[in-house]
C-alpha cells in the first residue's frame, strides 16, 4: 500500500477511524452525564442513544478530523470511448482492416482493368500461389479485427475474442508462407542437382493449416482454464466533486490471473520469426524471380520490432507499482502495435510489389526446362503437381 497508494482505493476507512477515535475521560462523563439528564426512558437506552447522538453533532469538528483523508469517495467510471487514445487505436484498427480489405479485393482479380497494375496482379497470383496468399490475407485481417476489439469496451467476450483472432491470425500470417519458402528451398536443391522434384500444392496448404491449428488448440486451452476477462483498477486522484467527495476513477481492462500465457505468446511468435530468418538467409542465393529473401527479411524484421515493442510493453505494465499510467491506456497501446505491425506488413508484401517501377516489360516465361534469360524460374503447371 505504501508503494501504490491506488490499494487505498478499495479500502473501507472504517479501521483507520475507529482505530483513530478515542475519547478523553471528560468527554465520556459528558455522555454519561447527558443520558441521566434527559430522564425519558426508564431503560436509559433511548436516552443514551439520543445523548450520543447529540454529542457527535456538537463536535462535528472533532469528529471530521478522525476521517481518514481523501474520504468521503465516489466511484465514476472513466469515459473510455472519448478518450484520445482510444479514438486513435479504433481509427487504426479500422484502417488497417480497410487496407487488408482492399488488397483482398485486388488479388481475388476481380477488377478486370487492363493496366500495368492489373498485369502485375496478374504475374504475382501466378508466382506467389494463391492459396496461401488468402491465408496470409485471411491472418492480416484477423489481427486488426483483435485489436479493433482490444480498443473495444472489455468483456469477457471481447477480450476472449481479441485473443484467438491475434493469435490465430498471427500464425496464419507467417506459417503458410514459411511452408512455401521452405518448398520452394526444396525445389532450388535439388534443382542444382539437375533434379525435378514433384510438390504436392494441397500437401502444403494442409500443413499450413494444421500448424495455424496448434494455435487455435493453444487459444482453446488458454480459454478454458484461464480465460481472459474483465478486471477493475481504480485510481485515486485529487480530484473533488461539488460535495467534496474525492474522485476515484474506475476502468476495465482484459487480463488472466496467469501470465504464464503471455509468456508462452512470446514465445511461439519468437519461434516462428526466428524460423522465417533462417529460411529467409537460405534462400537469399536464390534466382531473382524466386527470390523473395528480401521482401521476407524486411517483413519478420518488422515484425520482430514490433514484437519487441509489445514484450516491453508487457513488462512495463507489471512492473508499475503506483499505477500511474491506466492498464487500459497500455491495451490501447498494443492494440495500435497490432494494427500499426499489420499495415506495414501488407504494404511491404503486396504494395511494394505493385509499386515497384519495372523498366522492362518482358514478362518471365517458364522454358522446357524451367529456365528463361539464364535465370531459374518456377515451373507452373495445371495438374497436381507445381513447384513453388
Amino acid at each position: 500500500i505504501e508503494q501504490n497508494k491506488n490499494l487505498e482505493a478499495a479500502m473501507s476507512p472504517a479501521y483507520d477511524f475507529v482505530n483513530n477515535f478515542d475519547l478523553t475521560e471528560l468527554q465520556i462523563y459528558q455522555l454519561l452525564e447527558g443520558g441521566q439528564r434527559r430522564g425519558i426512558d426508564s431503560n436509559k437506552n433511548i436516552d443514551f442513544r439520543h445523548a450520543t447522538c447529540k454529542w457527535l453533532a456538537d463536535n462535528w469538528d472533532f469528529v471530521a478530523r478522525l476521517v481518514p483523508q481523501s474520504h468521503p469517495r465516489t466511484f465514476t467510471e472513466d469515459p473510455l470511448l472519448a478518450a484520445p487514445i482510444t479514438i486513435t487505436a479504433l481509427v487504426i484498427s479500422a484502417l488497417a482492416l480497410a487496407v487488408t480489405s482492399a488488397t483482398a479485393f485486388l488479388i481475388s482479380g476481380v477488377p478486370r482493368c487492363q493496366s500495368t497494375t492489373s498485369t502485375r496482379i496478374l504475374a504475382f497470383r501466378k508466382t506467389a500461389q494463391i492459396e496461401f496468399v488468402r491465408m496470409l490475407l485471411l491472418g492480416q485481417f484477423f489481427i486488426p479485427l483483435g485489436a479493433l476489439l482490444l480498443a473495444s469496451a472489455p468483456s469477457k467476450g471481447t477480450c476472449i475474442a481479441s485473443v484467438w483472432l491475434i493469435n490465430v491470425g498471427y500464425t496464419l500470417v507467417l506459417v503458410p508462407t514459411l511452408v512455401r519458402v521452405s518448398a520452394l528451398i526444396k525445389v532450388l536443391q535439388a534443382g542444382k542437382k539437375f533434379r525435378r522434384v514433384a510438390v504436392d500444392k494441397k500437401k502444403l496448404v494442409k500443413t499450413s493449416v494444421g500448424i495455424s491449428c496448434i494455435a487455435a488448440v493453444f487459444c482453446a486451452i488458454w480459454t478454458g482454464l484461464d480465460p481472459m476477462k474483465p478486471q477493475e483498477q481504480l485510481i485515486l486522484t485529487d480530484e473533488t466533486n461539488d460535495l467534496g467527495e474525492t474522485i476515484v476513477g474506475v476502468s476495465y481492462y482484459c487480463k488472466s490471473e496467469s501470465d504464464a500465457w503471455f509468456w508462452i505468446v512470446f514465445f511461439w511468435q519468437g519461434l516462428l520469426l526466428a524460423s522465417g530468418s533462417a529460411l529467409a538467409f537460405q534462400l537469399r542465393s536464390a534466382p531473382k524471380i524466386v527470390n523473395d529473401s528480401n521482401k521476407l527479411s524486411f517483413m519478420l524484421y518488422s515484425s520482430f520490432m514490433f514484437l519487441v515493442f509489445r514484450l516491453a510493453l508487457l513488462v512495463f505494465s507489471r512492473s508499475l507499482l503506483d499505477d500511474s499510467v491506466t492498464k487500459i491506456s497500455l491495451q490501447m497501446i498494443e492494440s495500435i502495435f497490432w494494427s500499426i505491425d499489420s499495415i506495414v506488413n501488407i504494404f511491404i508484401y503486396f504494395y511494394k510489389f505493385f509499386l515497384k517501377d519495372e523498366n522492362s516489360k518482358e514478362q518471365a516465361r517458364p522454358g522446357k526446362f524451367g529456365y528463361n534469360n539464364g535465370q531459374a524460374t518456377p515451373l507452373l503447371q495445371q495438374e497436381e503437381e507445381e513447384t513453388l
